[in-house]
């Protein structure tokens, strides 16, 4: 078998960093142990932060998947309550309307105290151009202008926020004996 040609070249040796006498390693090496050492400090902490931040954001899904239960529940309720009524045999009308007002009620104080649903527009109350949309004004003997006397449509609120008005008809207020509105100015 033939020889290999040999080089004239000597091989090449890698200079090694000597070790340091205060920690018996190279500088690079000391310094890219503190950064990862810093870095890593810096993870944990974010990682901590996130981790609370997921807490935080379970209790409320939590708390909103009970509430949404909850609405969900008194909406059932009022509606086999609804249910009853309509296959109940009407005698006394005045004790059936009352029964229908009561549920609807407690509908109404269900949904508002588990799912921030309010639902406006009552008989009695002042109409206010943020929630209501008055349909039309009659003359009432008793009531001061804007008192809400009927509702065509109740509105609704969600978490204090308007989402449709209510439609009412409202009192202009009562008629004096010659034939104008009292209170009225022009």
């Amino acid at each position: 078998m033939p020889k290999r040609p040999t080089s004239n070249r000597k091989p090449l040796r890698r200079k090694q960093e000597e070790p340091q006498p205060d920690g018996g390693q190279p500088r690079t090496l000391r310094a890219t142990l503190a950064q990862n050492l810093t870095d890593n400090a810096r993870l944990r902490l974010e990682l901590e932060r996130q981790r609370e931040a997921t807490e935080a954001l379970a209790k409320q899904l939590n708390r909103l998947d009970m509430d949404l239960s909850r609405a969900a529940r008194t909406v059932l309720e009022a509606a086999d309550a609804l249910a009853r009524l309509h296959g109940a045999e009407a005698g006394d009308v005045d004790a059936y309307r009352d029964s229908v007002r009561r549920t609807i009620g407690a509908l109404a104080r269900g949904l508002e105290q588990h799912s921030g649903i309010e639902i406006i527009g009552a008989v009695g109350e002042i109409a206010d151009p943020a929630t209501h949309k008055i349909l039309e004004s009659r003359d009432h003997p008793e009531f001061p202008v804007g008192t809400v006397l009927g509702v065509a449509a109740h509105g609704l609120k969600y978490h204090g926020e308007v989402i449709q008005t209510s439609t009412v008809i409202v009192s202009s207020g009562p008629t004096s004996p010659s034939g104008t509105v009292e209170g009225a100015t022009e």
